[in-house]
């Protein structure tokens, strides 16, 4: 069973939709009345005051004017105006999971399309419809795997 070309195109292209939805950033708030949005009670967060100091810890209370943590000196109460920057610990079970998915089933079409039809039209045909599918899911996988080993800081303020 051999591919039509518009048809390794379209798969392609979902592949590439797929990295590129998992690999979409997206830009901190300069606006401290936005992190809410951001950021919820019991988060892990990495503070950087304008004096330079730096605290991590969980988020306790935000409010319009000021940031609570619960860092090992204890409660660390900052205003808005000492924050230069907020960063989020953040898991990267989903974005890795979905580079996996696209990178495996990828990899399947490849396989399908390079290796000759073996004669036998139903073969062919399971496996060109399992072979994109198992791959994608060992990828989706091993990416979540490695994403939730994977220690990854979002930034979701920064000072104007």
């Amino acid at each position: 069973m051999t591919m039509k070309p518009q048809r390794i195109v379209a798969i392609l292209l979902v592949a590439a939709v797929t990295l590129n939805a998992a690999c979409r950033t997206t830009h901190p708030t300069r606006s401290f009345t936005e992190l809410p949005k951001y950021l919820a009670s019991g988060d892990v967060v990495y503070v950087d005051a304008t004096t330079g100091e730096k605290s991590t810890g969980s988020l306790i209370d935000l409010s319009p004017a000021s940031l609570t943590i619960l860092a090992r000196e204890g409660r660390v109460q900052m205003p808005d105006t000492g924050i230069s920057r907020i960063q989020r610990r953040q898991p990267q079970k989903r974005r890795g999971a979905l580079i996996g998915l696209g990178v495996g089933f990828t990899l399947g079409v490849g396989l399908v399309v390079g290796v000759p039809p073996s004669g036998c039209p139903v073969c062919d045909a399971e496996a060109a419809a399992l072979v994109p599918l198992v791959l994608g899911a060992w990828g989706a996988a091993a990416g979540a795997i490695t994403g939730a080993l994977k220690k990854a800081h979002r930034t979701v303020y920064e000072a104007p």
